[in-house]
């Protein structure tokens, strides 16, 4: 490019001192008019011949410009040298065309057209192949740009691949991990559940969305007896997958026991819009509609379940449970005898058939089958509950006392067991123990009548009377139709000598249950006290009348009963 710049200035000098001074122009528009000799008509022509193509020339250097704009940004350095030549030839153009639109008519006056023209040809061509170059730099430019932007994109495109094969490893590798623990917990959960409860622990810490393990776990806290943890962690796989029938059917399960029966009966009922043949979903709120006295509803959905599930044996257990309630006896065992087919290690199967052998007075045969149900599951304190009954009934009071405390150790808040522990230890004169347990029941039930009337008892043998008598009223206010709380408060007026009075609760108690002969038997001691201490001797025979009739209706009775 040097060169070329060399050879303009050369050239523009040469003009200079061979046209000297430069000749007046008449009119600046159009063509310059000359003023003395007249350009021929092939002179004119090739003037304007060459002004059209300066012209072109002009208008090929804007497009350049332009272009080379456009890629300014990523060949900075070359267009800016190509602008630096442009700007020198077009400095020098622009004189030159100066020049020759001023001094060709007089060139050509003095030289010969041929000379002029090649001389100007030359000078074009130079032009042209000079901006064929920097054109074909520029488009060179272009052309490096989008491969360099190509190269670009294929690079960002990879870097993307790359990291989501990065991130894909990262999650198969946590995974597997997970994956691994979650199978360890299952394995330990049938040796340690506590060891199991931590490795799912480890699992919900590296997937905080894994609903299964929150399930899993809260399994586990339920037979743990942690009934707060297990609700925390079957309402987190619920939020976590709300779809899923199973957590619905275990929350329900506790709520249930935890007597919240409405939400127990709406987490069933989901379960079952979820996964209409879910034959568990049916049993629960069979055993729920049972529960809240609905036999008919109950029956319908173990129904239900053996249809969807013809070999669930806890479906015939169930059914069969509710059959022994209808004092269906007959199809009961049947329902029982097939749970145990199907299962031979139903322990709650095995212990429905031993409250049927209980009914049916084959206490051996129900000792029986409440031990291979304790053996199968030790962790059931309702079968301990009902061993002790039978364990007492057979004069057996210290390993009814054992089962009956096993029980309370398996279900501290068991009202029922604590009422039967206060009966034994009242029996075996352990009264300090008997009304420590009634009070319980009253801490934990402030409305409980039967644990009034058990520690108005106690008060009574301990000659407590005026403790007797407030604990007696509390139990009758509370259950004022059951006639065993008016007897006990009758003998405590007995107690007290305070016979009319005692007869009156007697009388109360004859009225709720005619088929008692205690009643009558305590009326009529009343009846013979009055008459001892009488002094008006139709009032004494009045007294023993009464007392004689009494005797002989509690006699029938009693003879009935034997019977």
């Amino acid at each position: 490019m040097k060169t070329r710049y060399t050879l303009a200035v050369l050239m523009l000098l040469f003009c200079l001192s061979f046209f000297g001074q430069q000749p007046k122009i008449v009119s600046i528009q159009g063509l310059p008019k000359k003023t003395s000799t007249q350009v021929s008509t092939n002179q004119q022509e090739s003037i304007l011949q060459l002004h059209a193509e300066n012209e072109a020339i002009q208008k090929q250097l804007e497009k350049m410009e332009k272009d080379i704009e456009l890629y300014r940004g990523d060949v900075r350095t070359k267009v800016a040298d190509f602008n630096d030549d442009l700007s020198q030839w077009l400095t020098i153009m622009g004189l030159m065309m100066a020049v020759v639109g001023i001094a060709i008519p007089l060139f050509i006056t003095n030289r010969s057209d041929k000379l002029l023209k090649k001389s100007y040809e030359k000078m074009v061509e130079e032009l042209k192949t000079q901006i064929e170059s920097v054109d074909k730099d520029a488009k060179s430019a272009k052309e490096s740009l989008a491969v360099v932007t190509t190269l670009k994109n294929d690079i960002d495109i990879i870097k993307r691949e790359i990291d989501k094969s990065k991130r894909e490893t990262e999650l198969a590798a946590l995974k597997t991990k997970v994956n691994k623990l979650f199978a360890q917990a299952i394995l330990e959960s049938k040796k340690d559940v506590q060891h199991s409860i931590e490795l799912f622990a480890k699992v919900i810490e590296l997937d905080s969305s894994n609903s299964d393990a929150f399930f899993m776990r809260g399994n586990l806290k339920y037979d743990l007896r942690d009934l707060e943890g297990a609700m925390a962690d079957y309402n987190k796989a619920i939020e976590l997958n709300p779809s899923e029938a199973k957590s619905y059917i275990n929350r329900g399960l506790l709520k249930n026991n935890n007597r919240d029966y409405i939400g127990a009966m709406a987490d069933y009922n989901k379960a079952i819009e979820l996964s209409p043949n879910n034959a568990i979903a049916f049993i629960n709120r069979g055993t729920l509609k049972n529960e809240l006295k609905d036999p008919d509803g109950a029956m319908a959905d173990y129904n239900k379940a053996i249809t969807l599930s013809p070999n669930n044996d806890d479906a015939y257990c169930d059914r069969g449970g509710l059959l022994i309630s209808l004092e269906k006896l007959d199809d009961a065992m049947k329902d029982i005898n097939k749970a145990i087919e199907i299962n031979p290690n139903n322990a709650k199967a095995f212990f429905a058939r031993g409250l049927i052998k209980t009914r049916r007075n084959d206490k051996k045969g129900a000792m029986n089958d409440f031990n291979k149900s304790i053996d199968l599951n030790p962790y059931d304190g309702t079968v301990y509950l009902s061993r002790a009954f039978l364990n007492y009934d057979l004069n057996n009071c210290d390993d009814a006392l054992s089962d009956v405390n096993k029980a309370i150790e398996l279900n501290p808040n068991d009202l029922t067991a604590y009422i039967h522990r206060a009966t034994y230890y009242t029996d075996m004169k352990k009264y300090d123990f008997a009304m420590a347990d009634y009070s319980k029941i009253i801490e934990l039930n402030p409305n409980n009548a039967r644990a009034y009337n058990g520690r108005a008892n106690i008060c009574l043998i301990q000659e407590e009377f005026s403790k007797a008598l407030e604990d007696a009223d509390k139990a009758i206010r509370l259950e004022p139709a059951n006639y065993i709380f008016h007897i006990t408060k009758g003998q405590i007026f007995k107690s007290i000598k305070m016979y009319l009075e005692a007869i009156y609760e007697f009388s109360i108690s004859q009225s709720l249950n005619e088929k008692d002969s205690k009643s009558y038997s305590y009326r009529s001691e009343c009846y013979r006290a009055l008459a001892e201490i009488a002094s008006d001797e139709n009032k004494k025979t009045e007294f023993v009348t009464k007392a004689e009739a009494d005797e002989k209706k509690a006699k029938s009775l009693k003879n009935a009963d034997k019977a």
